[in-house]
């Protein structure tokens, strides 16, 4: 919590600690792509070109997750029903009445689509449930309407189980079943709640395209690897078609937004009736290396036109795993007693990584940070280093370790310690 003061960043778990220090029953809530519905609409406008490189014509985006907690109590100026778990947010996106604040929101409400109840419920409604309308910029400045993504937002709503190390999902506590007929008849309600022209507007939907398009991403991407891509389009009609194709990938950090274009690509594809056929698109290291953000995510679009019928747009993001850490124990945890654990690392690059530093930390385990600077590594070369610590609490703990160097940020890996009791170990010795 020192550090957190000292940056001047609340999080969820700090007010998490806090609740509970006070006697208020919370538990910290995490969305997976989490909407930032910034004019309150319900709905996430997003503009592209006809390259497939986002504009920016609106201040709409969707972050890959968001947190949040809950606390549990009586909503007396909403009545009985919409008690229990309220939304409040210690990292508040947008100003409620002057301040950035949000809440308390109850999660009933949400679920149920009363935007018109107190507080702030059109807000986080939008966050677990709002449509995602595209738009593409044509060459001549005529904006055409795209599809409209109505389960991409809030895939999948979570929070810690009781008793256990696991997530818990609770995604049908804020909405009904995503693509059911009572899942869009709450969004229908909201929507008419707050509707105004402009956005019924928005809701028509354009005609289903002759041609369909789906990317796909081949194996595990890895930060250092190369990565192979295909769009695959389907001439969902007995003519033949002719495709034109703008692939583009860009860098991007957590919210969507476009740090570094990465590489475009443009294809012309004839499909035969009902003809199924993949683009394939390779990006490799050498041209996202220098352009990837510490977020290790890729935003892949590609806008195809059949000729004579508007633009289609499809999208997907990539996110990068770091290459792994290997943490084993070498003896066992004793209380007060020195403990060593070795970690392993090899360089999977074909370039040296220079500055390589090993931090390691945990509750109960170190009352400092341990620091190991390894230097450089060669490529391929594999490393191991000796961390030694004292365990200063009994039980089950967390160790993290996190390597960064001039490649690679924050690669990270856990270890579970069970930390005895040394009357325990003086036990098993009298034996």
């Amino acid at each position: 919590m020192n550090r957190h003061r000292k940056l001047s960043i609340p999080f969820p778990n700090t007010l998490f600690q806090v609740s509970r220090c006070l006697g208020l029953p919370c538990r910290v809530i995490t969305n997976y792509n989490s909407a930032h519905d910034t004019d309150h609409n319900l709905s996430i406008e997003l503009y592209y070109n006809s390259m497939g490189e986002s504009l920016s014509r609106s201040e709409d985006s969707i972050w890959n997750f968001h947190c949040w907690n809950e606390s549990w109590y009586l909503r007396s100026d909403l009545g009985n029903f919409y008690s229990g778990w309220q939304v409040w947010d210690s990292t508040p996106q947008e100003k409620s009445d002057g301040l950035y604040q949000l809440g308390p929101t109850s999660q009933r409400a949400v679920k149920e689509g009363e935007v018109d109840m107190k507080f702030d419920t059109p807000f986080v409604f939008a966050e677990v449930n709002a449509d995602v309308i595209i738009f593409i910029e044509q060459n001549n400045g005529r904006v055409t309407k795209g599809p409209t993504r109505e389960n991409y937002v809030g895939q999948l709503i979570c929070t810690k189980a009781v008793g256990q190390k696991a997530l818990k999902d609770i995604s049908l506590d804020y909405k009904y079943q995503e693509g059911s007929s009572k899942e869009r008849e709450i969004y229908s309600k909201a929507r008419r709640k707050i509707r105004g022209a402009q956005f019924e507007a928005l809701m028509s939907t354009p005609p289903a395209p002759q041609v369909t398009g789906k990317i796909t991403v081949s194996g595990t991407p890895t930060v250092g690897e190369d990565i192979n891509v295909t769009l695959t389009l389907t001439n969902m009609t007995s003519d033949n078609k002719a495709v034109t194709v703008n692939l583009s990938a860009a860098a991007i950090v957590y919210n969507n937004i476009v740090r570094r274009p990465i590489l475009n690509n443009s294809e012309a594809v004839q499909l035969g009736p009902n003809e199924e056929k993949g683009v394939p698109l390779q990006i490799k290291y050498s041209q996202y290396d220098k352009q990837l953000t510490s977020d290790k995510m890729i935003h892949i679009t590609a806008v195809y036109k059949v000729e004579n019928m508007a633009e289609t747009f499809v999208e997907t993001n990539i996110v990068l795993l770091n290459p792994p850490l290997q943490i084993k124990a070498l003896k066992t945890a004793i209380l007060d007693s020195p403990m060593v654990v070795e970690v392993t690392f090899m360089n999977p690059l074909s370039t040296p990584v220079t500055g390589c530093v090993f931090k390691a930390e945990g509750s109960g385990l170190t009352k400092d940070v341990v620091e190991k600077n390894m230097g450089q590594l060669e490529p391929g070369q594999k490393t191991s280093v000796k961390i030694e610590f004292i365990p200063y609490m009994v039980g089950e703990k967390e160790l993290l370790v996190i390597l960064t160097c001039d490649k690679f940020k924050d690669i990270k890996g856990h270890l579970s310690i069970n930390v005895q009791s040394s009357s325990r170990r003086l036990r098993a010795c009298c034996v």
